[in-house]
């Protein structure tokens, strides 16, 4: 069982403390130290998931995992597992998200390039995905 609840007491007390500005600079700052602490979430769910601790809690997987004890919904837990599971093969790509040099964003248009459903696709399917991927954002 994993006991370091102490370890995370001054993170609580920092945020319970907070008070964020209703200026663009304090906001656009705030959001870059949520993204690197979702790279490090992320990362953690990845180490989780390949180490398959999910099942010490009778979970049948890391999405039910995370929804049950992460309170997600089915499509939010998903995609945080995805998210983890693609990352654990992008390791550079993980350590410029934590290191605040990427974005989950910026990072995300590389990811489904590391499947091998992209790889083993046509050319000209691939395209059409990123028309289609482009058209959403």
């Amino acid at each position: 069982m994993c006991t370091i609840t102490t370890v995370f007491e001054a993170l609580v007390g920092e945020i319970d403390n907070l008070d964020i500005p209703p200026c663009a600079e304090a906001i656009t700052e705030v959001l870059a130290l949520r993204d690197r602490l979702d790279a490090k979430l992320t990362c953690a769910v990845g180490t989780f998931d390949a180490a398959g601790l999910w099942d010490l809690d009778a979970a049948t997987s890391m999405t039910a995992w995370l929804r049950q004890h992460g309170a997600m919904t089915k499509r939010e837990a998903a995609r945080v597992t995805g998210r983890a599971k693609k990352l654990r093969g992008l390791p550079v790509s993980a350590a410029a998200w934590q290191a605040g040099e990427l974005s989950g964003g910026q990072s995300m248009p590389w990811w489904p390039c590391s499947s091998r459903r992209w790889w083993s696709s046509s050319p000209s399917t691939r395209q059409s995905w990123c028309r289609a991927w482009w058209a959403c954002r």
